[in-house]
């Protein structure tokens, strides 16, 4: 596929640190390899890849653009601590995910809202957070991401 023009890159899930490693050694100088599941993301990100895809870029994007940076930098005590943040914030929907509901979108969607960013309810089968999960959200938007909700 690294041949073909109209291949640019990929976006880039896996969790196999070897294969991870194997795919931007062989591959990165070709195309752009996209990070976006969470070991990829912190792996790939070290090891240099230029972007990511993360629904945190929605409504935190300075945050993750400073998570990009600091494994560019190779300040890897900076970029844990960043990793450490985000995590604590997709801790608050983990459950749903391990159960296979992906949960981004309603949880992004929310996040755009309480921050004045009116983006509408998530499309079924998705439902909007309850008000306890709001609650949560608000919290950590706050917290992890030094972001200040208006909503």
């Amino acid at each position: 596929m690294c041949e073909h023009p109209r291949f640019a890159g990929l976006e880039e899930l896996g969790s196999d640190v070897g294969r991870l490693d194997k795919l931007y050694r062989e591959f990165s100088e070709r195309l752009v390899i996209l990070p976006s599941g969470e070991p990829a993301l912190l792996f790939l990100c070290l090891l240099g890849t230029p972007g990511l895809i993360a629904a945190e870029c929605n409504f935190a994007p300075a945050f993750m653009r400073e998570f990009l940076e600091a494994c560019h930098q190779r300040d890897l005590d900076g970029a844990l601590e960043l990793f450490g943040r985000r995590r604590r914030y997709r801790d608050l929907f983990r459950d749903s995910l391990r159960r296979g509901l992906p949960m981004y979108t309603p949880w992004a969607k929310a996040a755009m809202e309480l921050l004045g960013l009116p983006v509408g309810k998530p499309r079924l089968p998705h439902e909007p957070l309850s008000l306890e999960a709001l609650h949560a959200l608000r919290a950590a938007l706050r917290t992890e991401f030094g972001l200040s909700p208006v909503a």
